[in-house]
């Protein structure tokens, strides 16, 4: 795998968490952080010296994001740290069977990731080529023997994503227009 190939793949981790994902975590913050019961908050505090309400949630949960993951905000944090942070915060929300299916989707991550990704670039490829699957399963079975894509490792799927990828590329160059010479 070439250097470009590995910082693709890298920077998929390093991808920022969407809104939707943000949103899971504040929500699943809160019902740890009442849980929990309500660290850094005291109703019967004066109003002039103690933290509100919201403040207080919000440094509880840059302390317990900080401690899981180095990384203080949420705008910091990357997908790779999205499932740590889910499993953690529904841990200490009560939420067991959730935070247990978080860290094992976790453990096989990479493969989920590249298989992911690889679907996503064959539904942009169908624009350029009619039998997608059937043209992935051809590179699969030149390049390592079998055609079914759950049996490949990450680096097999990333490698057959990039291939898919330079197709498309090159199917797109051949078919725009050529521009008219002024002879």
């Amino acid at each position: 795998m070439d250097s470009r190939q590995q910082k693709a793949i890298q920077g998929a981790a390093c991808a920022p968490l969407s809104r939707e994902q943000k949103r899971d975590i504040c929500m699943l913050a809160e019902k740890a952080w009442d849980l929990q019961g309500q660290p850094y908050y005291d109703a019967e505090d004066d109003t002039d010296l103690a933290l509100s309400k919201s403040a207080a949630q919000d440094l509880w949960r840059h302390q317990e994001q900080e401690r899981i993951t180095g990384r203080k905000h949420l705008t910091a944090c990357g997908q790779a740290d999205y499932l740590l942070l889910k499993a953690h915060f529904s841990r200490l929300a009560g939420f067991e069977d959730q935070a247990e299916a978080c860290e094992e989707r976790r453990a096989g991550d990479d493969g989920r990731r590249a298989h992911a990704a690889l679907e996503r670039e064959m539904a942009y490829a169908r624009t350029q080529i009619s039998n997608v699957r059937g043209y992935v399963a051809v590179i699969a079975r030149s390049k390592y023997k079998t055609t079914e894509l759950s049996d490949l490792t990450a680096k097999q799927i990333w490698t057959l994503l990039f291939d898919l990828r330079r197709a498309v590329s090159r199917r797109k160059k051949a078919s725009a227009p050529m521009e008219k010479e002024p002879f």
